[in-house]
This record gives C-alpha cells, sequence and structure tokens, in this order.
C-alpha cells in the first residue's frame, strides 16, 4: 500500500497570501513517520499538554527539530506551488472546487508502486457532498495513471494524526521559501523533494 499525506500552507482567497501550496508526504515501506512529531514533543513539550503540533504556532527551534526528523526518514515528497496571481479570477468564487482541482494537479505526479492507494488528507472540507466530489475527482486522477488501482481516501482532523502533522511542517517549509525567501527550513528536508510544479490555471 501507498499512503500519501497531504497538507497545505498560504489561503485560497483571492487576496490574502501570494501562494498557496499544497505538500504529499509520501512514506516508504517501514517508515514509522509518526517518530518525527513524538521526538519532537519529548523534547520540547514532555510535560506540556498540547493537541498537536503546528509550524505556524511554533518557534524556530521546534521546526528546525521536526525538519531534521523528517529528513533522516525515508520518505518521497511532492509539492505544488501556486503563484495566486497565475489563477484565473473566477476559480476563486468555488475555493473548494479550486482546492480539488489543484490537488488532482499535484496527484498526477506522484509516482505510486502498489496496487492500493490511501489518500489522507486534513478534514478542511464540508459538507459531506463536497468530500464526495472531492474523492470522486482526486480517485479518478489517480485511475487515469493507475486504471487497475485502489483508491482510498480518508479525511482526518489533524490532531488524530501525527503524519498530517508531518505533511504541515512541510507545507510550511515550502511556503516559508516562497513567500519570504527563506530557505533554511527548506533546505533541510530538500533532498526529500521528489517533484516539485509550479502551476496555473
Amino acid at each position: 500500500m501507498t499512503e500519501v499525506f497531504l497538507d497545505e500552507s498560504g489561503d485560497l482567497g483571492e487576496r490574502g497570501s501570494e501562494f498557496f501550496i499544497i505538500a504529499a508526504v509520501v512514506p516508504k515501506q517501514n517508515c514509522n513517520l509518526s517518530s518525527c512529531i513524538i521526538r519532537t514533543r519529548k523534547k520540547f513539550f514532555r510535560n506540556i499538554a498540547i493537541s498537536e503540533l503546528k509550524a505556524s504556532k511554533s518557534d524556530r527551534n521546534v521546526i528546525r527539530h521536526v525538519l531534521t526528523q523528517i529528513s533522516k526518514t525515508d520518505i518521497d515528497i511532492y509539492s505544488l506551488v501556486v503563484p495566486k496571481k497565475e489563477i484565473r479570477k473566477r476559480l476563486f468564487d468555488n475555493k473548494d472546487s479550486l482546492y480539488t482541482l489543484l490537488v488532482g494537479a499535484l496527484l498526477d505526479r506522484v509516482e505510486i508502486k502498489d496496487n492500493l492507494l490511501e489518500l489522507i488528507v486534513d478534514k478542511r472540507l464540508s459538507p459531506l457532498n463536497t468530500r464526495k466530489k472531492f474523492d470522486n475527482f482526486s480517485t479518478h486522477t489517480v485511475k487515469n495513471n493507475y486504471p487497475s488501482i485502489r483508491v482510498q481516501i480518508s479525511h482526518k482532523y489533524s490532531e488524530a494524526s501525527k503524519e498530517l502533522q508531518v505533511a504541515d511542517f512541510v507545507a510550511y517549509s515550502i511556503f516559508q521559501y516562497n513567500v519570504h525567501n527563506d530557505g533554511e527550513l527548506m533546505g533541510l528536508i530538500s533532498k526529500k523533494i521528489k517533484h516539485e510544479i509550479r502551476i496555473a490555471f
């Protein structure tokens, strides 16, 4: 089974951030991705109750530590970098549909070597029919490249998935590079980035 954990950084408003980033983290066999978060919590938050680690709410030392742990894991990272000025204005009218299109563009590049794909995404889409549209489009995108593959899609809250928290830190580091020209954080994981896509709609 191939697992793909998706998270994003930035916003999909017509204004707001200059870029929107989606990161896909694909752990290889026997990769314990959750250990990146577990080790960081033990080092920095041993006696502090927090529901999850989020890069945007963490100080620089915590972010560096998580990314350093990620750099030691056996993973591939795929990223989608979207300059929002290159998105047609009418697409901003339905952010959920735009998000679905962007995820499809990223999934189109993900290399899958097994006969089962499990896609795990942060539970950002509601109501249920919106998630179903996302699931159907994502499944169709994957099957275009891998017709015989089985696709399972889970929408989870990031508090319940340490792997999604890892994807959050990855997306954040790529966002910092593109928006603030801050390459230090992304540099910690750059060797794990298998494919970066820049896209316009």
